[in-house]
């Protein structure tokens, strides 16, 4: 939806109303539509921001299982300060294999961030990151193998 398709610039505010009505007719009603729609909100692509609308579709797209949106629900939630259901929305995605997920719960696990510090589990999910090539997990687990520190949260 904010790509050059075609040879044509797209045009985000027409791709905004069209998600949006797609996404309100039954027939074509689906996770993926209010995932889309959800991050054109929260980035304010093709109008303003607004980020409770954006945690309504993601919350739809995540209670159907959608592993990226339950991921993107968790980062909206960290965004508003509220560190223990995003680490419940990104376990639900890590639990479904999506690496992303998967670092970002071991990185949680690690500093305690929304959750009890457990470094055996962190060192667990980090290494399932790792095995999917996430950027940073090989990094973060070896620190942990290491004894060592790192801050980072994505």
């Amino acid at each position: 939806y904010h790509r050059r398709v075609h040879g044509h610039e797209t045009d985000e505010v027409q791709a905004r109303h069209w998600l949006t009505t797609a996404s309100l007719q039954i027939e074509l009603n689906s996770p993926r539509s209010w995932a889309m729609l959800a991050s054109m909100y929260a980035h304010g692509l093709g109008g303003d921001a607004d980020n409770q609308t954006a945690l309504l579709l993601y919350l739809a797209a995540a209670d159907q299982g959608l592993p990226a949106a339950q991921s993107e629900l968790a980062d909206l939630f960290d965004e508003m300060q509220r560190p223990e259901e995003a680490f419940k929305w990104h376990l639900r995605a890590a639990r479904s294999g999506f690496a992303q997920a998967q670092y970002a719960v071991g990185v949680r696990l690690k500093a305690g961030q929304g959750t009890a510090v457990d470094v055996d589990e962190a060192r667990s999910w980090l290494a399932k990151a790792a095995r999917q090539a996430y950027p940073g997990a090989e990094e973060v687990l070896e620190s942990l193998d290491e004894g060592g520190e790192t801050d980072d949260v994505d």
